[in-house]
């Protein structure tokens, strides 16, 4: 089933610090809750290639993709799908979640973090770094992401020289949590 232009709209006018999930959206649209995880998927995969893409000139320039340690437990169609989308994108690399590489040693290797609402996210923010979250998340509004809301405002992002945020949010949000 192809993703509908209603949910494309519905999607663009969320407001970005509200959570919204998976059964939230099948609820609305009366559709599966498989289905609207493979629309969101297919999203996240479509953000990869728009990044890889806006780096290809800059052969400098490496994107790691570290699939989330939690998904070697489950069933891998997703990770297999996520391979083939993006195999062959020159300045990509993919760690697989069964990988023993830490994700923690990335952040620190990484100059820019950018994440689709994982906690990585705002852990990283906590550590200093400049992160970037291209999903809604609970600590969004607290100020320690940036949060980008088109993808020309992702690429001007992308093309400045950042500066991590104030991570007093991130101090929150962990203190909280």
């Amino acid at each position: 089933m192809e993703e509908p232009d209603f949910f494309n709209e519905y999607i663009e006018f969320l407001d970005s610090y509200k959570w919204v999930g998976v059964k939230d959206l099948s609820e609305k649209f009366e559709i599966s809750e498989r289905t609207i995880f493979k629309w969101l998927k297919d999203r996240k995969i479509q953000g990869i290639k728009w990044i890889s893409k806006h780096y290809k000139p800059q052969p400098q320039v490496n994107i790691t993709l570290r699939i989330h340690p939690n998904l070697s437990k489950l069933n891998y169609k997703y990770t297999n799908s996520v391979n083939h989308e993006l195999k062959g994108l020159d300045n990509l690399y993919i760690i697989e979640p069964e990988s023993e590489i830490s994700s923690y040693s990335l952040i620190d290797m990484a100059d820019i973090i950018i994440v689709f609402g994982s906690t990585i996210g705002i852990e990283a923010s906590y550590w200093g770094k400049v992160v970037i979250n291209l999903s809604e998340a609970y600590y969004n509004p607290l100020g320690s992401v940036y949060v980008p809301k088109t993808k020309e405002e992702l690429f001007s992002l992308l093309d400045s020289k950042l500066k991590p945020l104030e991570n007093t949010g991130a101090k929150i949000y962990g203190n909280y949590f």
